[in-house]
């Protein structure tokens, strides 16, 4: 484990409108939905966490899809995540994630983790990267997902 930045001195992260963080337009025929925005933290042991950040979230699915339960269809959930500094951006990228026991990882070009669940799910793909100090990360459910992530790092190009 590398060493944790530390929280002294850290700003607290003042949420913006979501409309300045998530491109909320339909791409490729799915439509944004149940965006949101909120403080939420990553819990690194039984008595520490990281930092509060802000959490923007939203879904892209096809028109008229359930907003839940088995029949949603395919779909996009992506979180963007807004940290006091970049240190901690980058630290919790490569420090959260998942068992080698529960997922293949895979680094791909321009800074770009790609996590993809072993069997029996192999529907879903998750998609991560660090721009400046926000984090991004993407769960994909039976799709491809490139316009997506084209679109996203236009906007948070990746700084790994």
């Amino acid at each position: 484990m590398a060493e944790m930045p530390s929280q002294a001195g850290l700003r607290e992260v003042e949420a913006v409108d979501p409309s300045q963080m998530l491109i909320l337009e339909t791409i490729s025929g799915y439509v944004p939905g149940r965006a949101s925005v909120g403080k939420g933290y990553e819990a690194l042991g039984p008595n520490a966490h990281a930092p509060l950040a802000e959490v923007y979230s939203i879904r892209y699915a096809l028109p008229n899809a359930p907003s839940g339960g088995p029949n949603v269809g395919p779909h996009i959930d992506l979180e963007v995540r807004e940290y006091a500094n970049a240190a901690w951006a980058k630290w919790l990228l490569t420090e959260q994630g998942y068992t080698a026991e529960e997922t293949d990882k895979i680094i791909v070009a321009n800074g770009i983790v790609l996590v993809r669940p072993k069997a029996p799910r192999r529907d879903i793909s998750y998609y991560a990267w660090v721009s400046g100090t926000r984090l991004l990360i993407f769960q994909c459910y039976s799709m491809n997902p490139d316009v997506f992530l084209k679109q996203y790092l236009q906007r948070y190009p990746s700084s790994l």
